[in-house]
């Protein structure tokens, strides 16, 4: 996986800042996927065949867009590009890009469509036209857009991007002894005392219980008699106690 350029990294961290309140920038199945600019994205302006002027490079390019599935057969997985913001260091001045679009991901190939404003610009349609599928399990997303198939005056994005590690953990730790729970299908149930011990156990998440991991919801089922105290110890953690057994 590739890394953000240094100053691509600052203006991706600038457009976290505007993507939401909601602060995270993980990876949600609700919302899509988040990803990031790699330091080899490129924005270039000017002449191209079968024009020779010059081109202008952008310093800079960094930013975040979102992915989130709408469409999917065997052939193609179609996602709409959600939440682009960009900024491009161009003369030292750094201009956003904002915009939406969709991505077809397809068996042999891919196509990106974007309708972008760059700037104070009118928003304009980018489009790779269709272009050969990336290799299968290939973790960068590589596609050029541009506004006249670079030819004439054009301007030019290369899109390189990664999609961000998820900040949300996907297992729980249970107990002392490296037990670890799938968070999405289980829960840490600390049930106590049998004997002198602690016994640790993941326990499948009860129906209905799947976004309401309290005592409240899961406890009923998670601590059944006699170990029917319940406690939150902690995220997706309870702990059922049996008052009789002291």
């Amino acid at each position: 996986m590739r890394r953000v350029r240094r100053n691509g990294l600052v203006l991706t961290l600038a457009a976290l800042l505007l993507l939401g309140a909601e602060g995270s920038c993980a990876p949600r199945s609700d919302r899509g996927t988040v990803y990031a600019l790699t330091a080899d994205s490129t924005l270039a302006r000017g002449c191209f065949a079968p024009l020779a002027c010059p081109v202008a490079l952008a310093e800079d390019l960094g930013g975040t867009f979102r992915l989130a599935p709408i469409f999917s057969d065997e052939l193609t997985d179609v996602y709409a590009v959600r939440e682009v913001f960009w900024l491009a260091r161009i003369g030292g001045t750094d201009t956003p890009i904002t915009g939406s679009g969709t991505y077809s991901d397809g068996v042999t190939e891919d196509r990106l469509r974007l309708k972008l404003r760059v700037g104070d610009a009118e928003p304009q349609v980018f489009d790779s036209g269709l272009v050969p599928s990336a290799p299968p399990g290939a973790e960068e997303i590589a596609i050029t857009v541009s506004i006249n198939g670079q030819r004439f005056i054009d301007t030019v994005i290369e899109i390189r991007a990664v999609a961000f590690p998820s900040a949300v953990p996907t297992t729980t730790p249970c107990g002392p002894a490296g037990l670890t729970c799938r968070r999405d299908t289980e829960v840490c149930v600390a049930r106590s005392p049998i004997g002198p011990a602690i016994v640790w156990s993941c326990q499948p998440v009860p129906s209905g219980c799947e976004k309401d991991r309290s005592c409240a919801c899961a406890g009923a089922s998670l601590c059944a008699e006699p170990f029917d105290l319940c406690t939150e110890q902690a995220e997706n953690q309870l702990g059922c106690e049996c008052a009789e057994c002291q």
